[in-house]
């Protein structure tokens, strides 16, 4: 599962990622673009820049997301902060899709 696939194919709107995975999108010519803000966590944000619905923080409101941790509360958290960073203040926390699409970071240390 690849998230830069998902959000190419439509399924999914948005995805919380490390950076790391957004330079090596980028480097394979994927048409992606994020940002970050750095809190708790180095988690940034993947998304298909083409289709121009997400241009800025405040736009992924309400958006699905697929992130590490998923369902929990961690990624829609994650996003709503840089959500309010960019001023949009009245986007509920509970407005975010949640998809799962698994954590395989683990697997690279077998």
């Amino acid at each position: 599962w690849e998230a830069e696939e998902e959000i190419l194919a439509g399924r999914l709107d948005v995805a919380v990622t490390e950076p790391l995975h957004l330079s090596q999108d980028a480097a394979r010519g994927k048409p992606v673009l994020g940002f970050a803000r750095f809190l708790h966590t180095d988690g940034g944000v993947l998304y298909d820049a083409g289709r121009g619905d997400i241009r800025r923080p405040a736009d992924m409101c309400g958006k699905t997301i697929s992130y590490p941790g998923s369902p929990g509360p961690g990624g829609p958290a994650i996003v709503n902060t840089m959500v309010k960073a960019d001023g949009k203040t009245d986007c509920d926390v509970g407005s975010y899709g949640r998809h799962n699409g698994g954590f395989f970071h683990t697997n690279a240390l077998q």
